[in-house]
């Protein structure tokens, strides 16, 4: 055997992110084609999740870049979050939905991920 037929493939993971409040036209073209994707009236399997949590906020994320109006602070500090987990049913496009929010001092954010089968 090979080294490559030994090692196990990892799947391929895209983000993308987007600012929401002021997008471009690419980015606005993003957000409606990804919007198009999603069912009107989603099949959602009775189980469900609902965290919250408080963090420390050693450092601040590298691909989380303050906008016109926002703060960064070298300073450490705490934020609160919540995040909800739905699983669709096997026969939609995404396996699963999940949105979270979160707030420290300065900033509040909001994320909407819907993972592709």
């Amino acid at each position: 055997m090979t080294a490559a037929a030994q090692q196990p493939t990892q799947p391929q993971v895209k983000v993308n992110v987007l600012n929401v409040c002021s997008p471009s036209a690419e980015e606005k073209e993003a957000i409606v084609s990804a919007l198009t994707r999603i069912p009107k009236q989603p099949l959602f399997s009775p189980d469900f999740e609902i965290d919250r949590g408080r963090t420390s906020l050693q450092e601040r994320p590298g691909f989380l870049q303050p906008g016109e109006s926002g703060q960064d602070s070298s300073e450490s500090a705490t934020a609160t979050w919540v995040r909800i987990r739905r699983e669709f049913s096997f026969q939609a496009m995404f396996s699963t939905v999940q949105y979270s929010f979160s707030h420290d001092s300065k900033n509040m954010m909001e994320t909407l991920v819907f993972p592709k089968i």
